[in-house]
């Protein structure tokens, strides 16, 4: 996790659980639970892709200018691309995501769930169906498209639903 995210965007607490996991194999799994519990953006997991990692993390930081988006023109994840992203998207709980990329994984079924241990989901992004899992609890979303009829069959233990309009 401290090898994909740079060093200048990553806390003292993350750093030690980092070097916890890479250290120790009996706190390798517990301590990779805790580094990807809360993420936001997909740009963290998306920087396990060697082929996006210079992209998303160029000089030592990651790219934030939404003027000049990372993605624009990016070839969506080839198979063994979307294996590295789904290898940590299991462990993520609470998700975030502000961007408008999720082109990229079309190679990934709509009925995978990509985040089955996801319990709180923001999103301002259609795609919705990529990012339903069963025990999700909270979702905020600031857009919807079809996705939403989804939440019925799939979303079992939702008990908050926030649906922002413009």
């Amino acid at each position: 996790y401290a090898n994909i995210i740079p060093s200048t965007e990553t806390t003292s607490a993350q750093k030690l659980l980092a070097a916890l996991a890479r250290t120790c194999k009996i706190f390798h799994e517990p301590a990779m639970d805790l580094l990807w519990t809360e993420i936001h953006g997909l740009e963290p997991l998306l920087g396990c892709v060697a082929r996006l990692h210079p992209l998303i993390y160029h000089n030592g930081t990651r790219w934030d200018d939404s003027d000049k988006p990372w993605a624009k023109g990016v070839e969506p994840l080839s198979a063994h691309e979307a294996h590295q992203f789904l290898r940590h998207s299991s462990r993520i709980r609470t998700l975030d995501i502000q961007s408008d990329h999720p082109h990229l994984l079309f190679v990934i079924p709509t009925e995978a769930c990509v985040f089955p241990r996801l319990k709180s989901l923001s999103l301002s992004t259609t795609y919705l169906n990529l990012f339903l899992p069963h025990m999700l609890h909270r979702c905020h979303l600031l857009s919807i498209d079809k996705g939403l009829q989804s939440f019925v069959t799939r979303c079992i233990a939702l008990e908050h639903l926030c649906i922002y309009t413009a």
